[in-house]
C-alpha cells in the first residue's frame, strides 16, 4: 500500500470516527453523564492509535489531551467546561487528517484548541485568535442548555470521500506500516502474518475492522509481546510473532489476531477485581473500565480502553469478540461478524 493511500484510509477513518463522536454528543448532551464521556473517549483512543502509530501531525496529542479532559485526570469537569474543547478538537483532527491525505503537512494544533483546553482545564483562558469562533464558546457557561451551545458550533461535515470496493488483504499493509514505530516506541520486536481471503468488502465495513484489529495490534504489542532480551530468555526468539487469519464460514466473517507473547496472568487479573467480580468471564474483566496493566499512561494504552471499545464495535456491528491465552505461550483474539456487517 503506497503511502497516499494509507493516508487516504486513514482521513477515511478519521472522519467515520469524528461523525460518530458528533452523533454521540448530538445523542447523548441532554443526559451527558449517562455514559458519554466513556463512549466519546472509545472512539478518540481508536483515532489515537493510528495517528501515532503513523506519526499524522499532532492528532494523538490531541486526541490524548482530550481523552484526559473525558477522564478528567486533574479533577471532575462538569460536561459545559470541556464540550467547546470537544468541538474544536474534532474539527481540528479532521483537519489534520485531510491535510495528510492531500499530501500537505497537517496544521498544528490551534493557539484556539490549546486555550480552550486551558479553559476546560482550569477555568481560565487567553483571547481566542480566529475571529469567526463563536465569542459564547470561550466563556465560562453557567448555561446548561447544551443543545444550543452543541448548535453554536455545529457544521455540515463534509461527506466522506468515496473509496471503492477493496479486498480484505488490504487490512495487511495498512496494519503493516503501523507496526515498526510502535514495536520502536515499545522497546519490542515483532512481525506480521497474515491469511486472508479474496474477499471484497465496502470501504465502511474495511474501516471498522481496519480500527478494530489496530486495538488488537497495540495490545499484542504493548501488553503481550515480550522485549527481545526477555523472550530470549525464555528461549523464544527476540521477535514476536503476530497472526492475523480470516475465513468465511456460514455467512460469517471470522477473524484471529494472535500474538506468541506471554499470555494474560489470570490470577493476577482477577485479584486486581473486587470479589463480587471473581468469576466473572476473562473477557469481562479484560474491558471492564479502567483496567489497564500500565501504571503510567501513553498514548498506546494506559487508560484502559482499548479492549473495551474493540468489543463495543464489534457487537455494535452484531458480532461476538472472543479471547483465548495460554500463559506464556500467547493471547488469541477472535471477532466474528455477519459478512453484511463486518
Amino acid at each position: 500500500m503506497a503511502e497516499s493511500e494509507l493516508l487516504g484510509a486513514y482521513a477515511r477513518d478519521v472522519q467515520r470516527g469524528c461523525e460518530a463522536l458528533r452523533r454521540e454528543l448530538l445523542l447523548g448532551l441532554p443526559s451527558p453523564e449517562d455514559g458519554l464521556r466513556s463512549r466519546l473517549e472509545m472512539t478518540l483512543h481508536g483515532i489515537k492509535g493510528v495517528a501515532a502509530a503513523l506519526a499524522v501531525g499532532e492528532s494523538a496529542a490531541l486526541c490524548h489531551a482530550l481523552e484526559a479532559l473525558l477522564r478528567g485526570d486533574a479533577g471532575a469537569r462538569p460536561f459545559a467546561t470541556i464540550l467547546p474543547a470537544l468541538l474544536q478538537g474534532i474539527a481540528e483532527l479532521e483537519a489534520q487528517g485531510q491535510a495528510a491525505q492531500a499530501g500537505l503537512a497537517p496544521p498544528p494544533v490551534s493557539a484556539l484548541m490549546l486555550s480552550l483546553l486551558t479553559l476546560a482545564v482550569d477555568g481560565t483562558a487567553s483571547e481566542p485568535d480566529r475571529p469567526a469562533w463563536p465569542s459564547a464558546l470561550v466563556q465560562p457557561q453557567a448555561t446548561d442548555d447544551f443543545e444550543a451551545l452543541f448548535a453554536e458550533h455545529s457544521k455540515v461535515p463534509a461527506p466522506v470521500v468515496a473509496a471503492p470496493e477493496a479486498g480484505l488483504g488490504s487490512l495487511e499493509p495498512y496494519l503493516a506500516a503501523q507496526l515498526p514505530p510502535l514495536a520502536s516506541r515499545l522497546g519490542k520486536q515483532a512481525t506480521l502474518h497474515c491469511a486472508l481471503p479474496a474477499l471484497a468488502l465496502p470501504e465502511a465495513q474495511l474501516s471498522l475492522l481496519r480500527t478494530q484489529i489496530g486495538h488488537l495490534l497495540r495490545n499484542a504489542l504493548d501488553h503481550g509481546v515480550e522485549a527481545p532480551v526477555e523472550r530470549e530468555a525464555l528461549g523464544k526468539a527476540p521477535e514476536g510473532k503476530l497472526t492475523l487469519i480470516a475465513r468465511q464460514e456460514d455467512g460469517a466473517l471470522e477473524l484471529s489476531f494472535a500474538d506468541d507473547g506471554a499470555g494474560i496472568d489470570e490470577g493476577a487479573l482477577r485479584q486486581r477485581h473486587d470479589a463480587a467480580r471473581a468469576g466473572e468471564p476473562l473477557l469481562d474483566l479484560l474491558c471492564a473500565p479502567g483496567l489497564s496493566s500500565r501504571r503510567e499512561i501513553t498514548h498506546v494504552s494506559g487508560r484502559g480502553v482499548g479492549l473495551a471499545a474493540v468489543r463495543a464495535a464489534i457487537e455494535e456491528a452484531g458480532g461476538v469478540l472472543s479471547v483465548q491465552t495460554t500463559r506464556g505461550q500467547g493471547t488469541c483474539f477472535t471477532l466474528s461478524l455477519p459478512l453484511g456487517t463486518a
